[in-house]
C-alpha cells in the first residue's frame, strides 16, 4: 500500500488540511517544529489503517461524530 496524500478533514487541531507525498519516493520524513501535530497526524493515519479506537483522544476541536480523514 502506498499513500500519496492524507486529507485531515476534521481531526485533532486540523480542519481541511492536506499532506501530499511524492509518487516516486520510498521514504517520507515529516519535519516540523514541536507541537505542530506530528502525533495527531500519526493517530489519523493509524485510524485510517486500523479504525478509530474506543478511547478516541483527538476530539478537542471536533466532536467525535464529526471526525473525518480521507
Amino acid at each position: 500500500m502506498k499513500f500519496t496524500r492524507l486529507h485531515l478533514l476534521a481531526y485533532g487541531q486540523f480542519t481541511n488540511y492536506n499532506l501530499t507525498f511524492g509518487d516516486n519516493a520510498w521514504l517520507h520524513v515529516i519535519y516540523v517544529p514541536n507541537e505542530a501535530g506530528q502525533s495527531t497526524t500519526l493517530h489519523a493515519l493509524t485510524s485510517v489503517l486500523y479504525g478509530y479506537s474506543s478511547d478516541f483522544q483527538d476530539d478537542f476541536l471536533h466532536r467525535p461524530a464529526d471526525v473525518a480523514v480521507a
